[in-house]
């Protein structure tokens, strides 16, 4: 309730997904949470075309100066999104052809990236202590407890 930012423009959301009308308050339904939620539309950028990612070259060398002032249309989601000058810099001096997919998308890879928040009982691949860790049995990751881990790295 007192976040000044609404429900789902919040991590939150992305754990613990919930409908507007389960987050907006209500007298007449108890289980509602009288949080806030952000009904702001997205502010479609000022730009004097838009293109696809198609069209952009992958040598980031072969990109205009002009591309701060076009958008670029997100693979995934369709979006249109903008290129800053400072960012387009970072890109050139690190080499790094400008992306394909929009800053919420980018988010959103970078979120599913991310174990689950569930602990799973393992045994060190070392010394076959048991352990808790997010990796799941399943998982081909190798896991070792701390003081196996501290070990190998020092």
């Amino acid at each position: 309730w007192f976040s000044p930012f609404g429900y789902n423009k919040t991590t939150a959301q992305m754990y613990y997904p919930l409908l507007k009308e389960e987050v907006g308050a209500s007298a007449h339904i108890p289980h509602r949470k009288n949080w806030k939620w952000d009904n702001a539309m997205k502010v479609f950028p000022n730009v004097t075309k838009i293109i696809n990612v198609s069209e952009l070259p992958d040598n980031i060398d072969k990109i205009s100066d002009n591309i701060v002032h076009w958008a670029i249309r997100c693979e995934i989601t369709g979006d249109v999104f903008k290129i800053t000058k400072p960012e387009l810099d970072f890109y050139r001096k690190l080499r790094i052809p400008i992306p394909h997919k929009s800053p919420d998308q980018r988010h959103v890879d970078r979120f599913l990236k991310r174990n689950p928040r569930k602990f799973w009982e393992r045994k060190c691949a070392k010394c076959q202590k048991s352990i808790q860790t997010t990796y799941s049995p399943s998982s081909e990751k190798i896991v070792f407890c701390e003081s196996c881990y501290l070990e190998e790295i020092y």
